[in-house]
Parts: structure tokens; C-alpha cells; sequence
């Protein structure tokens, strides 16, 4: 079947009903949808019309609306499906909207649908989308507007951070602006948005990764001219340019930024690469900052933890995904941004809601969970402060259950299903319950994985992250895609190149250097290079067998097997002719002809090795805590998953990580419900004489151990 169509001339001659006639009748296999607008609605004068038909693909449509229009009709052309076929018509028009299904007829079909009414408020990070609330970074809905983000030729999926619309390029292409561009095309060569400079009398060439150079039959290259195969190549690159394959690469140019590279900086979304002659940058558009990283973020996220402030009571650290994350101090935990104090009653515990006061008394807090106060002589009794001469006939209602004096109710967070103590959350995230068990859902910006809220940008299974050509795409323990490549592949610009390829020989990123007349090899490990039978190499060149050798390499290279190599090469660096050592995570580099790496965008380095930037290196990372597998914890915390926990306190790693505690975790001791930890062992505090209250005090004079208190 065909999509169902909108007939554009009827739209444009859209009618009041009663004011003026349709021009056309509405034919049979058609709808005559008709609109009215009430005087919220009025003003808006773009309307979407959503048409879908037996569950199929939906069709879009927008018309105008003249402000001056109660009512207008539109036609849906339907008349390739048969009568009885079920559709759906959906009406948008700013944060109004209407939507009915109903059954194809054999003639015209009717359809009156209504836009107005109050308009839908939406929460933060949301906005209104044909009545009805919508995320602000759904692609379908970016930002604060109401249609879907568009994809250029050769992407792959689009994205939204909230503010701006932005797709991923398909393998094997980057982005350029709005456009994925080809990484072997010369115009747009690796990941680069600049065309690669000719050299001299020749043509651009692009081995996907880094610009070249081709001259004509009988030439060679020789710093970025044509030359003579016979003529001897004595030119050498200017100041503050190098050679790149043949060619003098300005130190400055995005193709080959610095005084060695002779790769492409990325193009980062939301921006353009920039390069000041020793390292890759970014200018970004409005609304976007850039980061030491080279990539642009949105001007309210984080390039660094600086960027985090100093919340009270908690430290600010930058993710890898550029969003803030706060850590709180022991005693501590996470309510809408900020860190609040365990022990009040306002968000005891782990909890973000307040404690449920008894009748005439207050509320309390242990830091663990709620508990309520009486007046002095007085007691609790099924949620409420009487007497304490007075007995107590402990009886709570339905939905509700006992905890230490107080009737709770099933469905709080604080005391989720028959639980005396608040369920647990995690970091940006808040807690829920059923009514039966406990549950959380995620802040804006995040989302589940497991036990734990992470960043929407980050990973939480390998399913989620790219597929690589000749490797395993990886998720890492810090929600960080990678990927890891196959026997006789390496990881290169984001992708795995063989070992045993001229282009990539090695563990090198670089191509190997071809001598005049022969072709370039690799081994596997090391770069070499062959001539035609008969001939042999010499100082980059092919001669025949008979001939001596009295060719001398260039300054700034070093023979290697015949092969004149480039001292700054990560190759050949200095006089080796091996290539620099691959380090996980990081670039090669060739400074001082030394070997060196640099750490990829999203990581920094930590003891010789490249972490995520998001990761803390040493406690000196984290103020008022320490450093704990990778995450700064309070101290007395420790990290379980990803998480910062106590494990005195916690009941899902209770004592250790991973050991769930059914009942209450008291100093990492695993007692029941009404029970906590007095020298090793569990007791009632709240009842026990010899271990009265969080103290675990001995109640003596003949006092008797009421609600935690030694009390006549």
C-alpha cells in the first residue's frame, strides 16, 4: 500500500466551515478532517498532521492556519486502502494537540478533532509537543522544538544534547558541518574538513587517513614538488612545515597539526578543528564552549571539574561525557543537585522525601531511617504520641506497617513494603516504590544501567556501543565505549588497521615510506621495501644490483635497510627503525627523537597509562576523599561498581560490595528489621535494656529501654 497522502491544494485552500465552500468534495477512501481552534489556540498558525494507517510508517504533513480561523478543513487521501482499514490522525500546533483512530469507511469519512484548552506545562528538561510532554534531548523532538532532527547522506543516527540536533557518520565518513563527508576523498581526507594542498605539478591523494601526493609518470616527489625521476631530491621543508609522504605540511594546517603529525585533527561536533601549530583545537559555534579536549559542549556543561564549582558538603567532577557529577561527603547523599545531611528528618537516610512526623510529636532521623519523638511523658503508639501510662494497643491501618512506634505507610520510599528503612539510590537518581519494593528512576541527562544512573552519552552494555571492522566494540567499567582489535589488527583513528599493511605496519598509524621505484612492505612489526628484480635499494632508491651505493639520506632521516627514514616519524623515531610502542588509549608520538603518546580525547594520563578523563589518578584528585579504583569517594566510602558506598550502612553491600543485607546494615553487620549493631552482634535498641538506642547503652536505676531511650 501507499503512504496515506495529504492533498497539499486542498490544504492550501484551507475553509472556514459555514464562512466559505470547499472547493472539491471530499471523495470516497478519503477523511475530511476538520479542525477547531479555541481562543487559547488561535494564534498558532503551523499545523502538523500525523496520518497513520493499519499501524504502518506515519506520514507528516504541515499546513498554515490563519489567526483569524475558528475552523479549518483538511483532506487525507486514503483511497489506496480499503474500507474497515484502521488509522490514526494526530494533530500538533505548539504545545496543543488532538489525536483519534477510527475505522476507514466506503465513502467520505468525518473526522473533527480540537485544539485548545490549557496549554501542557512541562517539568525542566522537558518541553510540549502537540499536548502531551516531551524530552528536549529526544532526536525526535530536540531541543525545544516539536520535529524530528535531520539526517544528511551517509549518516548513521541522529543525536541531541538537549540544545542542538547532531547525527554520527556511517563507517568509513565524518562529519563536516551538516554533512558526513568520505575520510578517503582528498577534499576531506581522515578526519579532516580541509582538502589536502597538491604538491607542485602533481595531484592530492587520500590513503584514508593522512594526505599524499601523486606525480605524474616519471616524476617524484620531492618536499611537495615534482621532480624528475633521475634528478636527485635535494629540497628540504621550510621552516615551520615538515614532510608528510613527500609533501611539506604546514605545521598549522588541520592535516597535519604541530611540528610531526601528519594526520588530520578531528572534527568535532558542534564546531570546526582548529590548530595552533603545536596542538589540535576547536572553535565552536554559539552556545558551545571549547574544551582542552577539542571538542565543543554546550555553554552550561563542563570542559573540566573547575567547571563543577565547590557544591557544599560533595565535590563536582566533570565526566567524560562533559556533565557535571556531584560526590557527597560521608553522611551525606544526593536530593536535586545538592547534598543533604543524612540525619534530617527533611531526606533521612539515603532518601530524598521527608520522615512522616507521629501525631503531636516530630519527626526524626538516625541517619539511617525515620523514627518520630514525643513530648516527655509521653510514648508512641501506632504513629501517635500518648500517654505513657497509658497501654499501647499497637494496631496500624491497612497500606501501612510498624516501625519503632510508627505506623508507616507501604508505599513511602522511606519504608518501602514492610521495610523500616528508606530505599536505597543511587547517584542522580531517585528513589521509588511500588508499594511492595523499592525501585529509582533517573535524572535528566541519565540513565539506568543495573544499579547505578549514568550519563545518556555513556554505555552500559557493548550493544550500545559501535560495531568495529576486524574488532570487538568494548563498553568499559566507566561506561566508555571502545573497542578492541582482532589477531593482526591495531587500533587506529578510531578504527582497527592490519599489522601487516604498508599503511599501518605495526602497531604504527603512519604509512611506511616508499622508496623511489619500489614499493613499501611490511612485516608485520616493522616497515621495509622491495625493488624489481635486478635492483636494489639504496638511500630510498632502487638501483640495479651492479651499481655501488653512494647515496647518502637526507638530513633529518637515517638509513634503515636501504630506506632513508624520518627522524621525527613514530616509525623511525630518532635513529631506531622500529616503530614508537602502542600504549592503550593513547597516540604515538615522536618529539626530541624520542617515542612518546599522547592521551585520546576523553582520557588523560595516570602512572604511564591513559585513563578516562572522568577518572580520579590519585587521592590528590579528590578533595576531602580519596581515590578509590578510578572514583572519588567520601571518605569512609568505598567504590562498588562505580558507586560510592558506606558499607556500614548500605543494605545492598553490607559489610562489602555485593552483599545485600535483607534486613538493617548496621556498622557492616547484617541485622533484622528493628535491629542494629552493639559490639558484633544485633539487638533490639529500641526495647533492649542492655543495649538501648544507636549508643547501645545499658539502662540501669530500673529504667526500661522505650523507643531507643532508657525511660521509666
Amino acid at each position: 500500500m501507499t503512504a496515506p497522502r495529504t492533498r497539499v491544494a486542498a490544504l492550501a485552500a484551507v475553509a472556514l466551515l459555514g464562512g466559505c465552500t470547499k472547493k472539491e468534495a471530499c471523495r470516497p477512501g478519503t477523511i475530511l478532517l476538520t479542525l477547531t481552534f479555541d481562543a487559547a489556540a488561535m494564534a498558532e498558525t503551523s499545523i502538523d498532521v500525523t496520518t497513520t494507517v493499519n499501524g504502518g510508517a506515519p506520514t507528516k504533513a504541515r499546513v498554515a492556519h490563519g489567526t483569524d480561523r475558528p475552523q479549518m478543513t483538511v483532506e487525507i487521501d486514503l483511497t489506496s486502502y480499503a474500507a474497515g482499514a484502521m488509522y490514526t490522525v494526530s494533530v500538533a500546533a505548539g504545545s496543543f494537540g488532538d489525536s483519534r483512530t477510527s475505522t476507514l469507511q466506503s465513502g467520505c469519512s468525518l473526522l473533527p478533532l480540537a485544539l485548545g484548552g490549557t496549554p501542557v506545562s512541562c517539568g525542566a528538561s522537558t518541553h510540549a509537543c502537540g499536548g502531551v510532554c516531551v524530552a528536549n534531548t529526544d532526536p525526535m523532538t530536540c531541543g525545544t522544538g516539536c520535529d524530528a532532527c535531520p539526517l544528511p547522506d551517509n549518516a548513521d543516527l541522529p543525536t541531541c544534547d538537549g540544545v542542538t540536533c547532531g547525527f554520527t557518520c556511517k563507517a568509513g565518513h565524518h562529519r563536516c558541518g551538516a554533512a558526513c563527508l568520505d575520510d578517503t576523498s582528498p577534499m576531506s581526507c581522515g578526519g579532516s574538513c580541509s582538502a589536502c594542498i597538491a604538491p607542485a605539478g602533481g595531484t592530492a591523494t587520500c590513503d584514508g587517513t593522512t594526505c599524499g601526493g601523486a606525480c605524474p609518470d616519471g616524476q617524484k616527489l620531492c618536499a611537495g614538488t615534482c621532480i624528475p625521476q633521475a634528478t636527485e631530491c635535494t629540497s628540504f621543508c621550510a621552516v615551520a612545515t615538515h614532510d608528510c609522504n613527500g609533501l611539506c605540511s604546514a605545521n598549522t594546517s588541520i592535516n597535519s597539526c604541530g611540528p610531526s603529525a601528519c594526520t588530520a585533527c578531528a572534527t568535532p561536533p558542534n564546531g570546526a578543528a582548529s590548530c595552533d601549530g603545536t596542538a589540535c583545537g576547536a572553535a565552536c559555534v554559539e552556545g558551545y564552549k571549547a574544551c582542552p579536549d577539542a571538542t565543543c559542549v554546550p555553554t552550561g556543561g563542563c570542559c573540566t571539574s573547575t567547571d563543577c564549582g565547590t557544591p557544599a558538603s560533595g565535590t563536582g567532577t566533570c565526566t567524560a561525557a562533559h556533565a557535571c557529577n556531584l560526590t557527597c561527603n560521608s553522611g551525606f547523599h544526593v536530593c536535586n543537585g545538592q547534598c543533604v545531611d543524612n540525619k534530617s528528618p527533611a531526606n533521612c537516610g539515603m532518601s530524598c522525601a521527608p520522615c512522616t512526623p507521629p501525631t503531636d510529636g516530630t519527626a526524626t532521623c538516625d541517619g539511617q531511617s525515620c523514627g518520630g519523638a514525643c513530648d516527655m511523658g509521653q510514648q508512641l503508639c501506632a504513629g501517635a504520641c500518648i500517654p505513657s501510662t497509658q497501654p499501647c494497643m499497637m494496631t496500624c491501618p491497612s497500606t501501612t506497617h510498624a516501625c519503632g512506634g510508627q505506623c508507616l505507610s507501604n508505599a513511602s520510599v522511606n519504608s518501602c513494603g514492610a521495610s523500616c528503612d528508606p530505599c536505597p539510590v543511587p547517584d542522580n537518581g531517585a528513589a521509588k516504590c511500588n508499594g511492595t519494593t523499592c525501585g529509582f528512576t533517573c535524572a535528566n541527562g541519565y540513565k539506568r544501567c543495573d544499579t547505578t544512573c549514568i550519563a545518556e552519552a555513556t554505555c552500559c552494555t557493548t550493544a550500545e556501543c559501535p560495531a568495529v571492522t576486524h574488532g570487538t566494540a568494548t563498553c568499559s567499567a566507566n561506561h566508555l565505549c571502545g573497542f578492541s582489535c582482532g589477531a593482526g589488527f591495531h587500533a587506529c583513528n578510531g578504527g582497527c588497521s592490519g599489522d601487516n599493511s604498508p599503511a599501518s605496519c605495526g602497531t604504527s598509524c603512519s604509512a611506511c615510506s616508499t622508496p623511489q621505484g619500489g614499493t613499501a612492505t611490511c612485516d608485520g612489526t616493522t616497515c621495509g621495501a622491495s625493488c624489481p628484480t635486478g635492483e636494489k635499494l639504496c638511500a630510498n632508491v632502487c638501483i640495479p644490483n651492479g651499481t655501488a651505493c653512494m647515496g647518502m639520506c637526507p638530513m633529518g632521516t637515517h638509513d634503515c635497510s636501504g630506506l632513508c627514514l624520518s627522524n621525527t616519524s613514530v616509525n623511525s623515531c630518532g635513529a631506531s627503525c622500529d616503530p614508537c610502542p602502542s600504549v592503550t588509549n593513547a597516540t604515538a608520538t615522536c618529539a626530541n627523537r624520542a617515542c612518546g603518546f599522547t592521551c585520546d580525547s576523553g582520557f588523560k594520563l595516570c602512572n604511564g597509562a591513559c585513563i578516562a578523563s572522568s577518572l580520579c589518578c590519585a587521592d590528590a584528585d579528590c578533595p576531602g576523599g580519596a581515590c578509590m579504583a578510578g572514583k572519588c569517594c567520601p571518605t569512609g566510602q568505598v567504590n562498588c561498581g562505580g558507586t560510592c558506598v558506606d558499607t556500614a550502612s548500605n543494605p545492598n553491600h553490607c559489610g562489602a560490595c555485593g552483599k545485600a543485607c535483607p534486613g538493617h546494615c548496621s556498622m557492616g553487620i547484617c541485622c533484622g528489621a528493628n535491629q542494629s549493631a552493639c559490639g558484633g552482634a544485633c539487638y533490639n535498641t529500641n526495647s533492649d535494656g542492655a543495649h538501648c538506642g544507636p549508643s547501645c547503652t545499658m539502662c540501669t536505676l530500673n529504667l526500661l529501654c522505650l523507643n531507643g531511650k532508657c525511660t521509666l
